[in-house]
């Protein structure tokens, strides 16, 4: 149970993982719990169930991952080579045209044409920024000079690497 407050992305179902140690617990303690306990187990669960509930009905898929897939098929059909995390590779397939780094060539030397960037790509920027200071400036300078931002949603920001045909717009 602790996973689900401590997750700040909600996308797993932690109900699933709590409820064999909450059987468990159920069973060795009938009749001898009071009421108030089994009130707040029954509170946990329906708050833990609610909050799966409401994650279905957002349809994440459709309203965020769907749209990032459809740009990319639109505006990269050449398969030219991106970066982005892993569950792209469901939409954009497997071919190796997307891999999977979050420090965008730092370690590899390879440039990518376009970066996808997530929520997890954001947490493992900020991480870098405190323990690999080098690969922070890095991706940084990317970021900054290198790629201009083509379409930002609500968790994904595409990049592409600015070339001789695609400028930046005026400030």
């Amino acid at each position: 149970m602790a996973l689900g407050f401590l997750d700040s992305y909600r996308q797993q179902p932690y109900l699933v993982y709590a409820l064999a140690p909450l059987a468990a617990l159920a069973a060795w303690h009938v009749g001898r719990a009071p009421r108030w306990i089994w009130a707040a187990v029954g509170l946990v669960l329906a708050l833990e169930a609610g909050s799966s509930v409401r994650l279905l009905l957002q349809d994440r898929r459709a309203t965020q991952y769907e749209p990032v897939i459809a740009y990319m098929r639109l505006h990269n059909p050449e398969r030219l080579p991106m970066v982005g995390s892993s569950e792209l590779g469901f939409g954009l397939g497997f071919d190796g045209a997307l891999r999977d780094d979050f420090r965008l060539g730092y370690c590899s030397g390879r440039q990518p044409e376009w970066i996808i960037a997530s929520p997890g790509y954001r947490d493992g920027w900020r991480q870098i920024e405190r323990f690999e200071p080098e690969a922070e400036r890095y991706v940084t300078d990317l970021l900054r000079n290198r790629y201009q931002t083509v379409y930002e949603g609500t968790i994904y920001t595409i990049y592409r690497r600015i070339s001789d045909g695609l400028m930046r717009p005026a400030k």
